[in-house]
């Protein structure tokens, strides 16, 4: 029967003799297997609890009760924690699968949220918390001063980030920029970042760099108001300051495309592929935060001038932080592109670039959506029409 066949071979295989052995197949068998692509491959851990982080945990007959991890056994399978103030009678020392009760502590910094933490532990309506509230309230407090931050995903809370300088390049329209910087698509053309005045010895040692990485915010992404989104239904996103109007130009009524962007999506089809990908997995403009990475040529700097080239940032593009690029640490030749990598070697990957309505992004056309949608970026409308 085959199986038999098949184990026969294989025992045959099992008890050849070294002496037997080719030396390609010694050399083989030295190989990783197949499912290993190109490296190592990381083992996932279950969990990544360590010595003296803060935790829930739950003791036997007591609810999660805030305490110190004191060590860990099998990689993070095992977690031994000590409670804070652990009630009279109560062993302080708990040992738990990692997994298993066992949580993170996040800082709180409202009393209100203390509070309402408190409550939610004990279980008043299920059982007598008498005989250790006053224990667990200090144990809460005592967790929660030593937590500087919080680990909950939920938890997180907006935060107020400054641009450090703004983009000045000869590219005003979506179109005449290049998805992606350095894809041969494009003719290179420089620009330059100009700083905030106070930020000139920030740029100092940078220019013996020959590439940087520039982050930045997607500003042009969306065009639409709060007004526009109210009338629609979409969620816009709030400007960190008010935008200037102008009663000569008022604001038209938001496109389909406009709408469509005003509120990120998880997922989205790349201009390469016909999938619906995450958006993670791409690059695409419409991103819960609205940030972009580039990778683009540093040319020179003068004072709060920062020259490049090989870029895709439009005029006025905020600029939120400059890095510079290290090839011992940032290149990776032989890495996978995932789908991406899929879709080149498919041979059904489209065009890096989708023709869009050429209307300059830095200013404000009132007849601008009556143009061609072909037309170039130096065919303007006229404001005085």
């Amino acid at each position: 029967m085959p199986s038999d066949k098949k184990n026969v071979s294989t025992a045959s295989a099992e008890i050849e003799s070294p002496a037997t052995t080719s030396p390609a197949k010694a050399e083989d068998a030295t190989k990783p297997k197949k499912a290993v692509v190109k490296g190592v491959k990381l083992p996932r851990r279950s969990t990544y609890f360590v010595e003296d982080d803060i935790v829930w945990v739950k003791p036997p007959r007591l609810p999660l009760w805030p305490a110190e991890v004191i060590r860990t056994e099998k990689e993070g399978a095992v977690v031994v924690c000590r409670l804070f103030c652990a009630p009279e009678g109560v062993e302080p020392i708990v040992t738990t699968p990692g997994r298993a009760h066992l949580y993170f502590f996040d800082k709180m910094v409202a009393e209100e949220e203390i509070e309402s933490c408190i409550e939610e532990r004990l279980h008043r309506k299920r059982h007598s918390v008498d005989h250790y509230e006053k224990d667990f309230r200090k144990a809460v407090s005592i967790a929660n001063g030593l937590m500087r931050t919080v680990l909950t995903p939920s938890k997180l809370q907006p935060f107020e980030v400054a641009g450090v300088g703004i983009v000045h390049s000869l590219m005003r329209t979506h179109i005449s920029a290049p998805r992606q910087p350095m894809t041969g698509k494009f003719e290179p053309q420089p620009a330059v970042i100009v700083l905030r005045p106070e930020l000139a010895n920030a740029a100092r040692d940078l220019k013996g760099f020959d590439w940087v990485w520039i982050l930045f915010h997607f500003s042009y992404a969306t065009m639409l108001g709060d007004s526009d989104a109210a009338a629609t239904g979409a969620v816009a996103p709030t400007p960190a300051a008010p935008k200037p109007t102008n009663s000569d130009y008022p604001r038209l009524p938001p496109t389909k495309g406009e709408i469509m962007a005003a509120k990120w999506k998880t997922t989205v089809i790349p201009p390469r592929d016909t999938k619906m990908r995450g958006v993670f997995s791409t690059r695409s403009p419409h991103r819960p935060n609205g940030i972009g990475l580039s990778c683009v040529r540093l040319v020179d700097v003068q004072g709060l001038c920062v020259h490049i080239a090989d870029h895709d940032l439009l005029h006025g593009t905020p600029v939120l932080d400059i890095k510079p690029y290290l090839p011992f640490c940032d290149s990776h030749p032989d890495a996978r592109a995932g789908w991406v990598s899929e879709l080149d070697e498919s041979g059904l990957a489209g065009d890096d670039h989708k023709a869009g309505v050429a209307i300059p992004v830095h200013r404000t056309y009132p007849d601008a959506r009556n143009k061609n949608s072909n037309s170039s970026s130096t065919d303007k409308p006229n404001p005085s029409e």
